[in-house]
């Protein structure tokens, strides 16, 4: 008997249990009368022949939904997602689609960042390549283990730094599934063109190493010479195996590496990475949007930037060319805008206690200014209208900061940008209390970034 080609972006002569076992071929009830037959599925299936269409669910959406509402929490959910993404991305993709607002932050923050802290238990074979530094010399077979070589975009991530929960190690495979995962339902692109890799170089979280479920390599991070030769075969492994455009990108790298490795390899391979230049843009997008509610124009902003690393100055410098460039502003002008806060507390030149790199010390407060460290104080002294927050800053918004913002501007914008929500600089809910309910909350979650990948 003939194989009837059918395909989600790839063409394949599989029939019977081996077609229904692959994720990207299988839509289950969705097989027509025709193809059961052509396609040695008859007596595999029910007798239920489940067409979908534009304006009603298919009955295999209603099941997963009601299936997916029985379940009690958000880790639970996640997982039972994930094993439909494993058996039937076509139902899976056109779940997400249908139900966007539903399903989203299941599969993508702020449940991801869950799943990542718990990986062991909703981890399932097959959605990406483990890569560990004890294969260094053998990438390019590793690659080639791949079941297709139609790869257009590639999220790697070594772990250091995945979203508010750090060191996560060989857990980070999470975060790059779910960002590819966006990827087809936000962009389009079919599943095949993705692949998600994790970096395996070890880990420095004590909790993970000294834990029997951790899957990842049991050793303390790899540094130096071994680390870059090890990034340098990937990236070249990478070129060989899938092609010179095949796009890289860098996710939830540590900031110290994530900068330098996208200055390295930007002009010899196709780069990008999220974590410095989408997050930046989509900061500034959300800051711009606001300003149609607060009435307030670019310019007459100025703004609080909290946990200031060397990826958040990405979106400083973008910010000031942006002031430059948009609203007539000199850079000295565009810089008196901002008030940039470390670890340290108020960024000052000299300042008496914590170094200030040559990178922050552009866009230092001058010579004389107060050294503060408490954000209430500091939000009173800038005067500001904006308080932007950064990753991996749980708790970071006093409400006497939150307070002391409101009772100095009639709309101020708070801007939080941590996951998962157990981690971020302030609930909305204590958002509103300290402003008594006035200001405009803005959870960014950089969901629209991943439309400008539809051309690719």
């Amino acid at each position: 008997m003939h194989s009837q080609r059918i395909s989600f972006g790839r063409k394949t002569p599989r029939t019977g249990v081996e077609l229904l076992r692959d994720p990207l071929l299988n839509k289950g009830n969705s097989f027509t009368a025709k193809e059961r037959k052509d396609l040695n599925l008859t007596g595999l299936l029910p007798a239920l022949v489940d067409a979908a269409s534009d304006t009603e669910s298919s009955y295999q959406e209603r099941l997963a939904l009601e299936r997916l509402r029985k379940l009690s929490n958000d880790l639970d959910k996640f997982d039972y997602l994930m094993r439909l993404y494993d058996t039937d991305k076509v139902h899976f993709f056109r779940l997400i689609s249908r139900n966007v607002q539903e399903i989203l932050p299941l599969v993508y923050k702020p449940t991801v960042g869950l799943a990542c802290e718990n990986y062991a238990l909703v981890h399932g074979i097959g959605r990406g390549l483990f890569i560990p530094i004890t294969e260094t010399g053998n990438i390019i077979s590793i690659l080639e283990n791949w079941p297709t070589r139609d790869v257009r975009i590639i999220f790697v991530t070594d772990g250091e730094a995945v979203l508010g929960s750090g060191d996560l190690g060989a857990y980070g495979m999470g975060i790059a599934v779910g960002k590819l995962a966006l990827c087809t339902a936000l962009a389009g692109i079919p599943p095949e063109n993705c692949l998600p890799i994790v970096l395996d170089v070890g880990t420095n979280n004590h909790k993970l190493l000294d834990d029997p479920l951790y899957f990842g390599l049991r050793e303390k991070r790899a540094t130096d010479d071994a680390y870059n030769n090890f990034l340098a075969e990937f990236m070249q492994s990478c070129t060989k195996v899938f092609g010179k455009d095949v796009l890289i990108q860098f996710e939830d790298f540590g900031s110290e590496n994530a900068l330098r490795l996208q200055k390295q390899y930007n002009a010899h391979n196709c780069t990008f990475n999220y974590d410095i230049r989408g997050r930046a843009s989509v900061i500034l997008s959300g800051i711009l949007t606001a300003g149609r509610k607060t009435g307030r124009k670019l310019r007459e902003e100025t703004f609080v930037c909290f946990g200031v690393d060397e990826s958040m100055l990405v979106f400083v410098r973008l910010l000031v060319e942006t002031l430059k460039s948009h609203c007539s502003l000199s850079e000295r002008e565009a810089r008196s805008r901002m008030f940039l806060v470390d670890n340290h507390g108020l960024i000052v030149k000299n300042r008496s206690k914590g170094e200030v790199s040559a990178e922050k010390a552009a866009y230092a407060r001058p010579v004389g200014t107060p050294e503060m460290t408490d954000l209430k104080e500091i939000v009173k002294y800038s005067k500001c209208t904006s308080l932007i927050g950064a990753p991996g800053a749980p708790n970071s918004f006093s409400q006497e900061a939150m307070s002391q913002l409101a009772e100095q501007c009639t709309e101020p914008l708070i801007l939080v940008l941590s996951t998962p929500t157990g981690k971020v600089e302030c609930t909305a809910e204590a958002a509103y209390k300290a402003t008594k309910a006035i200001y405009l909350p803005s959870l960014l979650i950089f969901y629209y970034l991943f439309l400008t990948f539809s051309s690719i």
